[in-house]
C-alpha cells in the first residue's frame, strides 16, 4: 500500500492540487485527470 498525507503542487503560481490526501492497496489503479 502507498499513502500519500496532504500533497501540494502549483505550476507557474498556479496550485492545482491543495492538501490531497489518498492510499492506493495492491493491485488498484488510479488516475487523477483534470483540465489541462
Amino acid at each position: 500500500m502507498i499513502t500519500l498525507n496532504k500533497i501540494s503542487k502549483s505550476f507557474s503560481g498556479e496550485r492545482v492540487l491543495k492538501e490531497v490526501s489518498l492510499s492506493i492497496h495492491s493491485g488498484e489503479i488510479i488516475c487523477i485527470i483534470g483540465p489541462s
